[in-house]
């Protein structure tokens, strides 16, 4: 399905407008199995008679996410744009540096905590900053392993949030004992794939409030990590969204829009016909990146369309045509109440030209007042004009640690030095007034 509308109908009256080891993959269990296999991975969601039972609780590790079953693992994670289908669709891209898998917890045959997992070889001294990325290059030219390390993770190197999901309804004690089994059942198959690095992706400040004891108990340390912007959406027009916003931005974005009447916006369910044409604006807007995280920024090839194909109508393009060229995509998901931007793609000679970014921006807001969504998850990136835009950021965190025994304490005590968010240079400019959500808690 597709629609397409001209800005001029947007705004009114002003606007017209490295892989795992196969057999700890493989479904086997980490911990004692003390259930039949085969009820570990389904279950009738229906059940009502069910109780949580801690000596009854069992971990395992999943080589697939196609082992676990998709309304389980949804339960777990409540209106949640990025759901099964989606973590399905990241498995079947071919990548060149991630491999993926799954860990679950089960408590008398159900699923009670289960997360996505990836592992990659890479480079410690990422976070530390230029600066000490020059001591640690001429180190890594000497002994690359001391830098380039392989790291099993938590999380989906594709989201801006670790995706942790616990059972609703569990109290927190239990909910502490399931995110324990995850942990340990994720140390283990570290340990027998001779990993030594183990980390948490983008751990939301919500998350790290409950769950930042155990962490510290089991010895990782906190890294400040990119914030994720959103913008709250309470209007039920765009005449009430631009009224939220200063004076100045509402005169700029009235003349970016005016300029912008000839734009065609179009919202496609498929990306038949546009593959290539994405790819290309996708890698040009990565060449333009402002901040590079490794082997973070280099999205698999076949990333689009297994997302358009894998998530039965909720991942959406929304494209930006001048004529019949195409200047700018963006991927979302919509999920009930929220919309999660994924990636954007621009042909910068004709974007900049255009204002598209405002234009997509103006479009997607839209998009959002029209369907009744009251969130936009805008990512980590561009946060000087998303501040201006309305957004706000909130902090996440990458906890990490080195299981060894001399390492590990170097790695703790260098990990006080590092943050990904003083690499952005939006965040560095904004400084203190970058438009930081309150947190409940600062964690570690």
């Amino acid at each position: 399905m597709t629609s397409a509308r001209s800005i001029k109908a947007l705004l009114q009256p002003e606007i017209n407008v490295g892989a795992i080891a196969p057999q700890m993959l493989s479904g086997q269990s980490i911990l004692e199995d003390r259930t039949n296999p085969s009820e570990s991975n389904h279950f009738d969601c229906r059940q009502n008679d069910w109780r949580f039972d801690t000596s009854a609780l069992i971990t395992r590790i999943h080589g697939s996410i196609d082992e676990i079953d998709r309304a389980a693992w949804n339960l777990l994670y409540p209106n949640n744009p990025e759901s099964w289908n989606h973590y399905r669709a990241i498995e079947r891209m071919p990548s060149d540096n991630f491999t993926y898998s799954a860990v679950a917890a089960y408590s008398g045959g159900r699923l009670v905590g289960a997360a996505p997992m990836f592992r990659v070889d890479y480079r410690l001294d990422d976070p530390l900053g230029p600066r000490s990325q020059a001591v640690t290059a001429w180190i890594g030219r000497r002994a690359p392993q001391a830098t380039r390390m392989p790291v099993m993770g938590l999380g989906s190197p594709w989201s801006d949030e670790c995706h942790v999901g616990i059972l609703p309804g569990l109290d927190d004690q239990q909910r502490s004992e399931v995110f324990e089994g995850l942990l340990a059942a994720t140390t283990k198959c570290a340990a027998a794939n001779n990993v030594r690095v183990l980390a948490l992706k983008d751990v939301t400040d919500d998350d790290s409030h409950w769950a930042k004891g155990i962490l510290k108990k089991h010895q990782f340390s906190a890294i400040p990590s990119l914030p994720v912007a959103t913008l709250d959406l309470p209007f039920s027009s765009m005449d009430e969204y631009l009224a939220s916003l200063s004076a100045n931005m509402r005169k700029d974005l009235r003349s970016k829009m005016r300029k912008a009447k000839s734009i065609r916006i179009e919202i496609r369910d498929s990306i038949e016909g546009l593959e290539a044409d994405i790819l290309r604006l996708y890698k040009q807007t990565q060449d333009n990146r402002k901040a590079s995280y490794d082997c973070f920024d280099v999205l698999p090839d076949s990333y689009f369309r297994h997302m358009m194909e894998g998530l039965e109508g909720r991942a959406k393009l929304l494209l930006c045509w001048i004529g019949d060229r195409l200047g700018l995509v963006n991927l979302f998901i919509v999920e009930n109440d929220r919309v999660v931007g994924k990636y954007l793609g621009m042909d910068y000679e004709v974007s900049r030209k255009n204002n598209l970014y405002f234009v997509n921006w103006m479009s997607t807001v839209n998009y959002c007042i029209e369907n009744g969504i009251s969130s936009m998850q805008v990512g980590q990136s561009c946060y000087g004009v998303k501040a201006r835009l309305g957004c706000k950021l909130h902090r996440s965190w990458v906890y990490a640690k080195h299981s060894g025994t001399f390492v590990g304490p170097i790695v703790r005590a260098m990990s006080r030095f590092a943050a990904f968010d003083k690499m952005d240079p939006d965040l560095r400019e904004m400084g203190k007034d970058a438009p930081y959500a309150a947190a409940m808690k600062q964690p570690i």
